[in-house]
This record gives C-alpha cells, structure tokens and sequence, in this order.
C-alpha cells in the first residue's frame, strides 16, 4: 500500500469506501485526536482536589445523514470535563459546574442578591476575589496536531483494510 501523507488525501479515499465502514474509521480518528489533546489537558490542569482532572473526557455525537440537505452525516467530538457529582468534605460538587472558572479566571464581584452565593442553606459570603486564569484546554488545543493525528490514526485503519 502506499503512503499517503495528507489527511486530505485520507477524506478522498474515506469517501470511496462504505458509508458504515467510513464513518467507523472517522469516528477512531477524531477520538484519536481528542484523546491526543486530553493527556495534554491533563498534565496542564491545576490540582486542589484533583476532580478537574479525573472528569476530563471525550465524547463523539453521531449526526445522522440528511438528505434535505445532501450531506452524508456529521460527527462532532467534545472535550471537556464530564458531568458528575463527587463529594468532597461532605459538599457536592460538579467539576463541569467550575472549570471554565478555572480555565478562564473570575473578576472580583460582590453579590446583591443572597442567594447568588449560598446552597441553598448557607451564605457562603458577599464577596469574591479577583482569580487569576489557569488555561487548561486552551493550550492542550494548540499544542495538539489534529490533522497529524488523524492521518496517522486513518493510516493505521487502512493498513487494517
């Protein structure tokens, strides 16, 4: 077989292929690259408690075909931090609720509503401090060759073949 170094080239012979068969090899391809750019993620994310860092995952949504439009389905891969709750010091919490926290910092607020800080049952104070931004997926993102990862992942899949 020859080599074929472009993930262009790779999306031209995916498109000869099955559409079964295609979207199988695709679909290994993107959460190739998804799991490339999570171990980066992974190593960047700051630790308190380490729950950010252990709810990071993947996730691939299959769109299926439509032909009002003409095309021949869709895949999307989401990476981010899943969505469950784990108990630290007996409080709840949900790592998806404060990561783009993390990621992306917090300004300085004072609350005007009780509510807006509080559980429910406690006032948890009325004012919040500047806190600095901690990227996280940002950089995994740039750091990460998608389109190498890919072609690499499609090679190995059509050497299978």
């Amino acid at each position: 077989m020859e080599t074929i170094k472009g993930l262009d080239e790779y999306l031209a012979k995916l498109q000869k292929l099955e559409t079964k068969e295609s979207k199988k090899m695709m679909r290994k391809a993107v959460n190739a690259a998804l799991r490339a750019m999570i171990v980066k993620a992974k190593a960047a994310v700051p630790s308190r408690t380490g729950e950010l860092k252990k709810s990071l995952g993947v996730k691939i949504k299959d769109y299926k075909a439509s032909v009002k439009n003409g095309n021949t389905g869709l895949l999307y891969g989401m990476m981010g931090p899943r969505s469950k709750k784990v108990f630290i010091n007996g409080m709840p919490v949900n790592p998806a609720k404060y990561s783009h926290l993390v990621e992306g910092g917090r300004s300085n607020d004072q609350i005007r509503k009780k509510k807006v800080m509080s559980d429910g049952d406690h006032i948890f104070g009325k004012r919040v401090k500047d806190v600095q931004a901690r990227p996280f997926i940002e950089p995994a993102e740039k750091q990460t060759d998608v389109q190498s990862v890919m072609a690499n992942k499609l090679q190995e899949e059509f050497e299978k073949l």
